[in-house]
């Protein structure tokens, strides 16, 4: 790519207080976009393409081929740091002219522009030449066959290498800021979080590497990152050995951060969730289901809620979206009012551990809408799963039939899910036989194929999960407490079933059951049995 030519600034009417400063004297319709801009509104043939709270992309299709626009919007507490530091916008536009300057491939920046206000930065925009016809990385890999993926992966670490080599570091830098053309050249993208370094250190490299390979994780299996790691070692002329292990250290890290990031979104105004006050109540709704589906699902036949008074309890109603089942969670008290106002309460617990196992890759019935009221109680409304049928009911069911093949998948899919649970340092403590709830069908939708169950297992939905814990770190004592729970089943289970639950479990898992692990397990299984036998030989209380 040629080097930019001179810069020419163009200023706006003097009301906005906006000034534009471009690569190179603008057409027509970039003008036109800035004069939009300007005035405070968007081009009206403008698309989004993402948004969150603190940045807003548009793609613009101009008759000069089309433009991205991006708005970089300022909190009022930060606006006075900028007066120290560089806008997002200008360090965008700064970066990518140095990246076609030194050769490097990325988007032509055309303009950037601040608007200041009371001695502070309010808002800032940034214009980039559209790429037509460019996908990222991430989604050129999905529909690529698996054979080819190898090349374009080493291809993305070519790039890495030589941004690498200037020396720049990439915050980044995962396969969505990566973009291919339609000829095959990789373009890096979104360079506002780049900065040149003085010494590109170890820590930098192993960022960049174990933030790219975490964004591909479904089309990457583990045992192929450390001959990635030594190709980009290679490209860069350094010593590979010594960055494999702080890399995979890195994907573990990075998978801990996103299943902590997505699970907090479900209690604020998230991708997939919203949050409501209802008067003193608070509300939070998935999105596809709405606050006004909630209110005619609560108005029809048999779905009313029950009282803030009424003993907690479980139904199940239908309603104009079919069954869905309501618990119901009473005050218990100022201690249990407490909880709830601290968001510490079970129902709040349940709808957070619902999207934690949605994250990890564990079914569950979709939470669809969670009220909590202020005077402690709360009701948590969910899908109703037709066709489930508890893990207890159809061991019983079976008896003494072998049934080698439902037997063989029905294991392996339980050890895969209570794995992706000791993976991601996420405890059920009530994970009996009755809460686990199996259905035959095929598992679809799994967020990362490394750690994907067989593909004739049935689904493992878990249910009642007000009992969650989310440690996020690996504790034998709570692995402990899960399996002598849930190996509370009846005796006929095979040698055979232990083996191939085992085995799913430490695939996942990534570790192996320790002897004392099923030894304490086994005691526990035994005390649960001992206690139940012990109520049933009890006489009736007259």
């Amino acid at each position: 790519m040629s080097p930019l030519e001179p810069e020419a600034s163009l200023n706006a009417p003097a009301p906005s207080s906006v000034r534009w400063l471009w690569a190179s004297p603008p057409d027509a319709a970039a003008r036109r976009v800035a004069a939009d801009l300007a005035e405070g509104r968007v081009p009206p043939d403008a698309e989004v393409l993402k948004s969150n709270r603190a940045r807003t992309v548009w793609r613009v299709p101009t008759t000069a081929g089309g433009v991205i626009l991006k708005h970089f919007k300022v909190p009022p507490r930060d606006r006075r740091l900028f007066l120290l530091r560089p806008s997002r916008a200008r360090r965008e536009y700064r970066v990518m002219e140095a990246f076609c300057r030194l050769g490097l491939p990325t988007v032509r920046p055309l303009a950037f522009a601040e608007r200041w206000a009371s001695g502070g930065l309010v808002e800032a925009w940034f214009i980039g030449r559209l790429v037509p016809d460019a996908t990222t990385l991430a989604d050129r890999l999905k529909s690529t066959p698996s054979s080819e993926r190898g090349a374009m992966i080493r291809q993305g670490l070519r790039l890495v290498a030589q941004m690498h080599r200037h020396p720049y570091f990439h915050r980044d830098l995962h396969a969505e800021n990566i973009l291919l053309t339609t000829t095959g050249e990789m373009l890096i993208t979104d360079l506002h979080t780049v900065w040149r370094v003085p010494r590109l250190t170890r820590r930098i490299r192993v960022a960049n590497l174990a933030r790219l390979m975490f964004s591909i994780r479904d089309v990457l299996r583990l045992d192929e990152v450390p001959g990635y790691v030594r190709y980009y070692a290679e490209c860069v002329g350094c010593p590979w050995d010594h960055l494999v292990g702080p890399v995979m250290e890195g994907l573990d890290a990075f998978e801990r951060d996103h299943v902590r990031g997505r699970t907090a979104r479900c209690v604020r105004n998230g991708s997939r969730f919203t949050r409501a006050r209802v008067e003193e109540d608070r509300l939070f709704l998935r999105t596809g289901y709405g606050r006004d589906d909630l209110e005619r699902d609560l108005a029809a036949p048999g779905f009313e809620l029950a009282a803030h008074d009424a003993p907690s309890g479980v139904r199940r109603v239908s309603g104009p979206h079919g069954d869905m089942v309501v618990k119901h969670f009473s005050a218990r008290g100022l201690w249990g009012r407490v909880r709830q106002h601290l968001g510490r309460g079970r129902a709040r617990s349940a709808w957070i551990g619902a999207r934690r196992l949605e994250v990890i890759g564990v079914d569950t019935p979709p939470g669809m809408a969670l009220l909590e009221c202020a005077d402690g109680s709360a009701q948590l409304v969910t899908r109703a799963l037709d066709a489930a049928v508890s893990l207890r009911a159809l061991l019983t069911g079976w008896g003494d039939d072998p049934a080698p093949c439902m037997r063989r998948r029905v294991a392996s899919a339980v050890g895969h899910a209570v794995g992706c649970l000791a993976r991601s340092g996420s405890w059920h403590h009530d994970l009996s036989a009755k809460n686990v709830l199996i259905v035959d069908e095929p598992v679809d939708g799994i967020p990362d194929l490394r750690f994907a169950p067989p593909v004739d297992a049935p689904r493992v939905f878990l249910i009642d999960l007000d009992n969650m814990s989310l440690g996020g770190a690996f504790r034998e004592r709570e692995l402990s407490r899960m399996l002598g729970q849930i190996g509370d089943v009846p005796p006929w289970i095979t040698r055979t079933d232990k083996l191939r639950f085992v085995r799913a479990y430490e695939r996942v898992a990534g570790r192996s059951l320790t002897p004392g692990v099923v030894r304490r397990a086994q005691e526990r299984t035994r005390r649960r049995q001992a206690r139940r036998a012990a109520r049933l030989a009890m006489p009736a209380a007259t």
